[in-house]
């Protein structure tokens, strides 16, 4: 959603189908995957939705994004894998 305006209606209709709603603030750019396995990072992913953004319906209907692996992502890959591992670490 781009207009302010339409936050509160899509609040309102997020509400009928769950008791709880995420917001989050768009933040432009790839959309990349790290899984981790044990204490290893696994290859970086890229996932590239068909929407403008990267929303519920991407996520769960395949004809709507496309999944890339491993991808190369020069200059983030090291950078990503560490925040992968480092949030990873936190969350065990």
């Amino acid at each position: 959603m781009k207009n302010r305006k339409d936050l509160l209606p899509a609040i309102k209709e997020a509400f009928k189908y769950d008791d709880e709603v995420m917001i989050e603030r768009f933040v432009p750019g790839r959309e990349l995957t790290v899984g981790v396995l044990g204490n290893v990072a696994l290859p970086v992913g890229e996932i590239i939705s068909k929407h403008e953004i990267y929303d519920y319906e991407c996520k769960y209907t395949r004809a709507w994004r496309e999944r890339s692996f491993p991808r190369s992502c020069p200059g983030a890959t090291e950078r990503v894998t560490a925040q992968a591992l480092r949030r990873f670490e936190r969350s065990s």
